[in-house]
């Protein structure tokens, strides 16, 4: 039986960054009777994230083929000899194991595969997958990315210039020109961002309660729907939440606060007003991540397909919004279609919020910047996306609105993000 090792690409540094892992020795085997496969390998030179691949002949079995694998796999390796991985192959695949080869991926924490999931009842419990099809339990279609596990994913953003900002005339735009001047904007970290909304059921398990005045609580809904009238103060605190952007830390007992401890991702924070901008377009420069400009303000169609609002079924009385499904109101979050980062709901179902301070109009300046903050001071806090209850003017990437950080609203949620170091800081 034949084994090779494949490496992540690395970028290249100076001496002063940490050392590459490198990987050798591996085996694969299969019992014949349980057809279960155990991979061996060794790991040297440095701490890695490790992926595994399978091919046969030369062709991958695909990572929806892979996902029924445990030991030093899709998570965080110490250096070692002998680590192992046990790979179930499903029926299709398990009499072409005998022939396969072994392709070990090595990642480091500052060039990680695309998805991370933080499962929210294991401390300190982070797996990595290559793509969505990788994901344990069904992938996306099972509800426990929704409700037991926050699945990030990887925005390449490090170094990458692009114009933030609406362009010229946009339809829907025009009174709010001044708050979304285009101009050019440089990240330099990638860093991860919620796949999904964070959702009622995320927020009981890392508070231990539903917030206290939800809107949207039929109990047979609650817990996939994205969380709503939660404050800015009460995702960072009520004392450090004032620090930012000179200080990005958050109180011990605040929604982030939690979410750090219990995940050792220091992190974790709400995305800046460019982060956030930057995440929704994924490369398009158009109003819609789809490519597409509104053409209707109040009802667009192309709108309808990426985002829930207020005429393709948000709308729902007061009296109905404790009772209602998903059909009214919020939608179950991952409804709608994806932008090209598999980033769901980044437009409509509830605003979310944005670390930026900011005044009363939110503006973002017409001077290029690089990993812009926002200012140091104002009294309102920026939030980006659309909601439920609103038209679509407000789903534009551009559009940005604000609220004081002690507000909470039936249409305002959240979304969390977490910078990636890069390799001087490993």
């Amino acid at each position: 039986m034949r084994s090779i090792v494949m490496l992540a690409v690395l970028s290249a540094g100076s001496a002063a960054l940490a050392a590459a892992p490198s990987v050798s020795n591996v085996t694969l085997a299969q019992d014949p009777a349980t057809r279960l496969v155990t991979v061996t390998y060794d790991l040297a030179d440095a701490d890695a994230i490790i992926t595994l691949d399978v091919t046969t002949n030369g062709v991958s079995v695909g990572d929806a083929n892979l996902t029924v694998v445990s030991g030093d796999v899709n998570r965080l390796v110490p250096q070692g000899t002998g680590r192992k991985i046990v790979w179930r192959p499903d029926a299709a695949v398990a009499p072409y194991a005998a022939n396969a080869t072994a392709v070990i991926s090595a990642w480091t924490q500052s060039n990680p595969p695309d998805y991370l999931a933080v499962n929210l009842s294991v401390t300190n419990e982070l797996r990595y997958y290559t793509s969505t099809n990788a994901l344990p339990y069904g992938g996306l279609s099972n509800d426990c990315y929704r409700k037991d596990i926050l699945l990030m994913r990887r925005i390449p953003a490090r170094n990458v210039t692009w114009w933030m900002g609406q362009r010229a005339n946009e339809k829907g735009g025009t009174s709010y020109a001044a708050r979304e001047t285009r101009h050019k904007v440089t990240l330099t970290n990638d860093y991860w961002m919620g796949v999904f909304e964070f959702t009622y059921g995320q927020w009981l398990h890392v508070m231990n309660a539903y917030p206290a005045n939800g809107t949207f609580v039929n109990v047979w809904y609650r817990e996939t729907r994205p969380v709503e009238m939660v404050s800015y103060q009460m995702l960072r605190g009520t004392s450090s939440y004032l620090n930012w952007p000179t200080s990005p830390d958050v109180d011990d007992d605040c929604l982030f606060g939690r979410l750090r401890k219990h995940s050792g991702i220091e992190t974790l924070d709400l995305p800046t007003d460019a982060q956030w901008e930057y995440a929704c377009r994924a490369g398009t420069a158009e109003a819609l991540y789809s490519g597409f400009d509104i053409s209707n303000t109040s009802n667009d169609p192309q709108a309808s397909l990426l985002a829930r609002h207020k005429n393709n079924g948000g709308s729902v009385t007061a009296s109905l919004q404790a009772t209602c499904d998903t059909s009214k109101g919020t939608a179950k979050v991952g409804s709608y279609l994806p932008n090209a980062w598999g980033l769901y709901d980044m437009l409509g179902n509830v605003y979310e919020w944005c670390l930026d301070r900011c005044e009363k109009t939110p503006t973002i300046g017409s001077e290029d910047a690089v990993d812009p903050v926002g200012p140091e001071t104002g009294g309102y806090r920026v939030r980006h996306g659309g909601s439920w209850n609103g038209d679509c003017q407000y789903l534009r990437a551009a559009y940005r609105g604000c609220d004081e950080p002690g507000t909470t609203s039936f249409t305002v949620g959240f979304r969390a993000s977490a910078r990636i170091p890069n390799e001087e800081e490993e």
